[in-house]
């Protein structure tokens, strides 16, 4: 009987210790937020009192995941295990766009999701995110479809699509282009105000 629970520990010793990683196994990933690219001032040329509503950006399944991704071929995806997003990517792309209009349109009467709406707004815009991300030969593309409506039930819809050489290899670059596309996206959206 000794035998047996002696057998039984070791081997339930042996199970535990096979589960665990070793240290120099684990790597802390590095997380990245996207940036407005405006600034803090609120000095544009163009000046507005419209108040605008940014609702939930549509991202596509696969970029829903908190790991970067980049896509080598148009038919593969790579997610990368050590370079997260700080933030949902969806939000990400909501604060930013909201600055970025905020500041262009020198106007601080703005609310995107997931804050929940105030008032009325004047304006709403929907965007729906097709493609952001890193491709073959250091390139960051983004498509994505976005439709400004009013309450006057006016609509504007148009479809963004640009692409941005990242001279360096880091992530740090990659991730600021990707804000330099979203700031070119707002700057097209602020032009049908």
């Amino acid at each position: 009987m000794k035998k047996l629970i002696t057998l039984l520990c070791l081997a339930c010793t042996g199970f535990m210790t096979s589960c665990l990683i070793p240290e120099a196994n684990h790597k802390v990933p590095d997380y990245f937020l996207l940036t407005s690219r405006v600034g803090d001032s609120n000095n544009s040329t163009k000046s507005t009192f419209e108040s605008f509503y940014i609702k939930e950006v549509r991202l596509p399944h696969y970029l829903q995941d908190k790991r970067l991704v980049s896509r080598p071929t148009d038919d593969t995806i790579l997610f990368r295990e050590d370079q997260r997003w700080g933030e949902p990517l969806e939000m990400g792309i909501s604060r930013v766009l909201g600055q970025n209009l905020g500041s262009l349109l020198n106007t601080f009467d703005y609310g995107v999701y997931p804050q929940r709406r105030k008032f009325e707004y004047v304006t709403e815009i929907e965007v729906t995110v097709e493609r952001f991300e890193m491709t073959a030969g250091n390139i960051v593309k983004l498509r994505a479809f976005w439709e400004v409506s009013t309450k006057a039930g006016d609509k504007q819809r148009s479809v963004f699509e640009e692409t941005f050489s990242v001279n360096d290899s880091d992530v740090q670059a990659e991730v600021r282009a990707l804000s330099d596309l979203l700031f070119g996206m707002s700057k097209d959206i602020a032009l049908k105000f």
